[in-house]
């Protein structure tokens, strides 16, 4: 007597299904091996699952007291089911992910071929799907980002499931409650670049392996396959998982393997308007479901870059803006007719202006700048579209473009950093790493032609010393203090301490000698002098700087300038962490007076003050006093302030 496990009914027949649902009829016997010992160490205790092919028991390891899942092959299994097996066995041991099923080990006790696995407790997300119809929103993303995770480390080690659908996928709970996928039943995965002789023999029969629901179009062909099948599987999957509705399905296996290669999917609006699914997550299931797998996702890892992410402490969904694959298309049409109408007025142009080779500061021919212009924003459609290599081969012959042809350094910082969008939203490490290098290296030899022209400029102001032919102002205008200083700083920034140093003091020679030694601008100059000092602890040399502009700014400047407190500032905070207490209250007290009296708005300035009073109340054993000007800091720290 045999017992249908969907809806009860009982048959003595030889009939492997059930006429009424198809699902696989059991035996209304107890199994003979539950209570038995297999393979010498595992003791049967109860059926977990039955398939067509074989038979999934819970067990225990005698020994090491582990629950296991063992799965045997019917007795009545063929050579070919015999090599399958074992080829599942060999697909899945060479996989270790989070989620993806463990194989522990694989062997024939007697004639009788067994995997020992992990014990999953726990549902598989088909009989989620049946019992519930459709996945709340965060709970498919969550699902979808640990399959995609999953398949992104199948794929990298050369395995496609080719069979990827929801009763493959367990849902197990982990640790504080999490739910886990974990992508099992490896049975028909194939293995790349090579296969062995028995998977290819297992292949050439010309038959279809898979679940029709699930199979990509060129799966349903019967061609050779690629990561983007599973890809498909997934789109198949999602699209379910979110609507409650199959994509594709037929009357009969056959219908739908023909529908998979020929009919689209009906758009989300259609099957589930109740549920009002964002478009760019609609738009992220139609890209897998693309008929040709060049227009579809070319790895899981874009995928992964393009899914919405969840934030666990509120829950809200962060999506990210993906096209829907109909409207690029339509896009596409309209962009080519407009770009080559475009490219033949550009052509006449470019043939006009291919001899200009620019100016002293920016070499390069207008034919070779509009070039570049055009390589990079078509390497930007690409990225744009997720076809992140054709973007990254482009991108990196525009890079040699700059290097070769330009004179201005922005054009190549400008492609390295559409590299390192490309790189990062692709997922390549390697090349993100290396162009990170290539990007600091870029912006320290813009820092450092910067300096050299100010040097030369500063040389350029000393030899028109004396010059009465041309104002003072005209000849410091390419070095003024701000441009000093912004350079001064990013060089410190950047490790270059002996170049601001060398770059400070020479600006403060010309300052000096053009302006006379009480103007206020060598003042300024004095406080940047001091700061690079400081940097290196030199603190012999600082102290004379700081008394240096604070006696010019005394005797130059009104009594209540900004420059004035920040002399005093500075001065209090080197007699502070030179321990002359008595010289840095006297220093700061001053400091807080003009800021807090005449500065009331600049919280930056008093914030300074009030920080720097308060870590001197507290060096002299002051808590209470310490703690209150801590707090008068606090409330008027600038959100923006960045600290050195």
């Amino acid at each position: 007597m045999k017992v249908c496990p969907e809806c009860g009914a009982r048959f003595e027949t030889v009939w492997a299904q059930c006429p009424h649902d198809g699902a696989l009829l059991r035996s209304d016997k107890p199994d003979p091996l539950i209570g038995t010992t297999f393979a010498e160490h595992y003791e049967i205790l109860s059926v977990l699952g039955r398939g067509g092919m074989s038979v999934v028991y819970k067990a225990k390891h005698r020994l090491m007291n582990r629950v296991v899942a063992i799965k045997l092959l019917h007795g009545d299994a063929d050579q070919i089911a015999t090599e399958r097996f074992r080829h599942e066995a060999q697909a899945a041991s060479s996989l270790s992910h989070p989620n993806i099923i463990s194989i522990y080990e694989f062997g024939i006790a007697g004639d009788q071929p067994y995997l020992i696995m992990d014990c999953l407790e726990g549902s598989n997300l088909g009989e989620v799907l049946q019992a519930e119809k459709h996945l709340g929103m965060e709970r498919a993303i969550n699902i979808f980002r640990q399959t995609c995770l999953g398949l992104e480390h199948a794929h990298k080690n050369g395995v496609i499931h080719r069979d990827l659908k929801p009763s493959n996928l367990c849902l197990v709970t982990g640790e504080g409650g999490a739910e886990i996928v974990k992508i099992v039943d490896f049975g028909i995965a194939k293995l790349m670049p090579e296969m062995g002789r028995e998977q290819t023999r297992l292949t050439q029969t010309g038959e279809v392996f898979g679940s029709p629901l699930y199979m990509s179009p060129e799966q349903c062909r019967a061609k050779p396959l690629d990561t983007r099948s599973d890809i498909y599987s997934l789109g198949c999957l999602m699209y379910e998982c979110l609507t409650g509705v199959l994509p594709i399905e037929g009357d009969t296996s056959y219908e739908t393997m023909t529908m998979h290669i020929s009919k689209l999917p009906e758009p989300f609006i259609k099957v589930a308007p109740h549920l009002a699914i964002n478009r760019s997550i609609e738009a992220i299931v139609f890209r897998c479901l693309e008929k040709d797998p060049a227009d579809r996702y070319q790895s899981v890892s874009e995928i992964i870059a393009d899914l919405p992410t969840v934030k666990a402490e509120s829950g809200s969904i962060k999506v990210r803006s993906v096209q829907h694959p109909a409207k690029a298309r339509r896009e596409i049409k309209v962009l080519r007719y407009s770009f080559w109408s475009l490219f033949v007025f550009v052509a006449a142009v470019l043939a006009y202006i291919s001899c200009d080779n620019g100016s002293s500061f920016d070499r390069g021919t207008v034919l070779d700048k509009t070039m570049w212009n055009a390589q990079t924003t078509i390497a930007q459609s690409f990225a744009s579209n997720h076809m992140y290599e054709q973007a990254k081969f482009i991108l990196l012959d525009s890079e040699q473009t700059a290097r070769r042809k330009f004179s201005n350094k922005g054009r190549l910082l400008t492609v390295l950093n559409m590299e390192r969008i490309v790189f990062e939203d692709g997922r390549m490490f390697e090349d993100l790493e290396a162009v990170n290098r290539r990007i600091a290296e870029t912006n320290n030899e813009i820092l450092l032609n910067q300096y050299a022209y100010c040097m030369d400029q500063l040389d350029k102001a000393s030899a028109h010393t004396g010059d009465t032919s041309l104002s003072i102002n005209k000849i410091l205008a390419p070095i003024t203090i701000e441009a000093i200083s912004h350079i001064s700083r990013a060089l410190v920034g950047n490790g270059l301490i002996m170049h601001a140093e060398k770059l400070t003091a020479r600006t403060k020679d010309i300052y000096t000698k053009m302006l006379g030694a009480s103007d206020p601008l060598v003042g300024d100059v004095d406080l940047m002098l001091a700061e690079i000092y400081w940097r290196q602890q030199r603190l012999s040399f600082v102290e004379p700087l700081l008394k240096d502009a604070e006696a010019i700014f005394q005797k130059s400047l009104k009594p209540n300038d900004k420059r004035i407190a920040l002399a005093w500032l500075r001065l209090g905070e080197l007699y502070r962490d030179r321990n002359r207490y008595p010289e840095c209250e006297t220093a700061l007290e001053a400091a807080l007076a003009i800021s807090t009296k005449y500065y009331p708005t600049d919280t930056n300035l008093q914030y300074q003050c009030y920080n720097a009073y308060g870590c001197y109340l507290d060096e002299v054993n002051k808590s209470k006093e310490a703690a209150e000007a801590f707090a008068k800091a606090d409330k008027l720290k600038p959100t923006d302030l960045i600290e050195d």
